[in-house]
């Protein structure tokens, strides 16, 4: 529905044709010698082959082409990557059509989406990827909802360290409370991690 909403929008804005609609990154491979088209758009969620894999073949056998990413995940690893391949930038999924096509627009003109939309995302990306494992583990725990009881049980803590581990956590991340470091961690797209299991007891050991 996307899709062909999209296209919809693009043919009617008069400024270039629709060549081809896919339903997955396999079935443009499967035809991409038949449609040497100029831009690309491609759903980071698509079904199948990753969407980054096919951008690359599609880049490797077309090379003036142009490349966007329509995603609602605008994570920051999401961005490097795609930055790493030659990608012209990002669409998000909850603008408006009318930023979808400017957006558009814009790639056709030869300019890049990345000036405006990813200087926050850049800045918060080198944050995190600074983070110990440690923080990272308070991170994905107060993500998952844990209460600083539950994490001190599956961190084999103390609360009273878990709190102090939590205020180091967001003072490094710019932020006052536990809920806007869960949207950060999901917005980032970071894995929970498991919560660990105590062995048996054993004389003499404490966990």
């Amino acid at each position: 529905m996307v899709r062909d909403a999209l296209a919809m929008l693009i043919e009617n804005q008069g400024m270039c044709r629709v060549v081809g609609r896919f339903d997955s990154a396999d079935d443009l491979i499967a035809a991409i010698d038949s449609h040497d088209a100029t831009l690309y758009v491609f759903d980071i969620d698509l079904p199948g082959r990753s969407a980054f894999d096919a951008a690359r073949l599609v880049m490797a056998r077309h090379p003036r082409a142009r490349v966007v990413f329509l995603t609602g995940h605008n994570h920051a690893r999401y961005v490097s990557e795609a930055k790493a391949i030659g990608a012209s930038g990002f669409l998000t999924k909850d603008q408006p059509p009318s930023k979808l096509i400017e957006g558009i627009e814009r790639v056709l003109r030869g300019e890049t989406l990345w000036e405006q939309e990813d200087r926050g995302n850049e800045l918060i990306g080198d944050v995190v990827s600074k983070l110990s494992a440690r923080e990272l583990e308070v991170l994905g725990y107060i993500a998952q909802g844990l209460s600083t009881k539950e994490m001190a049980g599956v961190m084999c803590l103390s609360p009273r360290t878990v709190e102090r581990h939590v205020a180091r956590l967001m003072a490094r991340l710019g932020v006052h409370d536990r809920l806007s470091v869960a949207i950060l961690a999901m917005k980032e797209g970071l894995v929970v991690p498991k919560p660990c299991v105590k062995a048996a007891p054993t004389p003499g050991v404490a966990c």
